[in-house]
């Protein structure tokens, strides 16, 4: 990321030719007046202080992230999602929560930002994925073997699991900017993703560890998601239940 500080100065001069014939000591004795709208402005007051930037290396970055390691059993996470859909040119404005287990279980929500509109549910048992629409009295099982169980599944532990990440992605650099660490990473293998832009914060006032606060994908189609997270709240014992759906609703298999 490129960061463009613009700084401007303004001159002002003043000739009088009206000196220019008299004698030296006359000049030196008169006091000269700068007309009122000649006068220097004042420098406006500096109401912001420069951002201090610094470029880090693949050691310190992975310095961060050991230090995000958590012996949490559970996670709640509270975010804010955008998807910008390159072909209609439309951005689309989610929120959600998500609980994370360990290893590998969660539940995820969302719903559109500005209306209090049914919820989609993806719950992952640690054998499959299911789909739910509040407003449906049926949900979808998928197997662990079809693509959907696989993309969500992706997108938890690139969440859930920064300091796995960076084994498993390219760093292509990083840069720390106050309390922010911008870190920009490519997949290894052939991936639907270009790249990954991800914005850790700092926390040294409050003595807590850092967290993950911004994640955008990049996609093949130009299509991009971006998200805006909360601190994550760790939990000791894992709410099991919030991995089960309520027994009123009907369970079909998806069909591919």
């Amino acid at each position: 990321m490129i960061f463009r500080f613009l700084i401007f100065m303004t001159f002002f001069g003043f000739t009088d030719s009206s000196y220019a014939n008299q004698p030296k000591d006359k000049v030196a004795d008169k006091k000269i007046q700068l007309p009122e709208a000649s006068k220097p402005a004042e420098s406006p007051k500096k109401t912001e202080e420069i951002k201090k930037t610094k470029d880090l290396t693949l050691n310190e970055v992975s310095a961060y992230a050991k230090s995000m390691d958590s012996t949490a059993q559970a996670m709640t996470l509270e975010f804010k999602e955008e998807l910008y859909r390159h072909a209609r040119q439309v951005t689309l404005s989610k929120k959600g929560t998500a609980y994370f287990i360990k290893p590998d279980q969660f539940r995820w929500e969302v719903s559109p930002a500005k209306q209090d509109s049914a919820k989609e549910i993806w719950i992952f048992d640690g054998k499959n994925l299911f789909q739910h629409n509040t407003k449906e009295k049926h949900a979808t099982r998928y197997s662990s073997k079809l693509g959907k169980n696989k993309q969500l599944k992706e997108l938890v532990d690139i969440i859930t699991n920064f300091r796995a990440l960076l084994s498993s992605y390219s760093f292509d650099g990083a840069k720390k900017e106050d309390e922010l660490v911008h870190v920009k990473l490519t997949p290894k293998q052939k991936s639907e993703i270009v790249f990954l832009e991800i914005t850790l914060k700092k926390r040294d006032a409050e003595k807590k560890k850092p967290f993950m606060q911004g994640l955008t994908l990049h996609f093949e189609d130009k299509n991009r998601t971006t998200f805006d997270f909360n601190p994550m709240q760790e939990e000791q014992v894992a709410d099991k239940s919030k991995l089960t759906l309520p027994k009123e609703i009907k369970i079909t298999d998806a069909l591919n």
